[in-house]
């Protein structure tokens, strides 16, 4: 008897197992699906502009730092505009910190890379054409 009594107690802690981790699995997915969409719902127009404005402007610099990268032609790439850019990235990046402001932190991060990207290869590559 003690023999059944554990088989039904182990099947029974299995069978009741798997839908406990399922149910809290997608709990956990509700709730961070939840929280996302309450941190967009919370966005005011001027975050939405301020938002969009990061995103693009960030976005714009990769197009130009992947055609360098593939045709390895940087004369028309103006040295003085990347390296005005590059600093100005740092010293919002900086601003963005001093206020504890992480959109403005993010986006000059990623901002960043394709800046000095750029800012590298026109210098490399420049070296090497004279």
């Amino acid at each position: 008897m003690n023999n059944k009594f554990s088989e039904k107690l182990t099947l029974s802690l299995t069978k009741r197992k798997q839908p406990c981790i399922i149910h809290q699995n997608d709990y956990f997915h509700e709730r961070k699906s939840f929280k996302f969409m309450n941190f967009i719902a919370s966005f005011t127009p001027i975050d939405i502009i301020g938002t969009s404005a990061a995103v693009l402007t960030t976005a714009a610099m990769f197009p130009q730092a992947i055609k360098i990268i593939q045709t390895r032609d940087v004369k028309s790439i103006s040295l003085w505009m990347y390296v005005a850019n590059t600093i100005g990235i740092v010293l919002w990046g900086s601003y963005g910190l001093l206020l504890n402001q992480k959109p403005i932190i993010y986006a000059n991060l990623i901002a960043f890379v394709p800046a000095t990207t750029i800012l590298i290869l026109k210098l490399l590559y420049s070296s090497k054409n004279k």
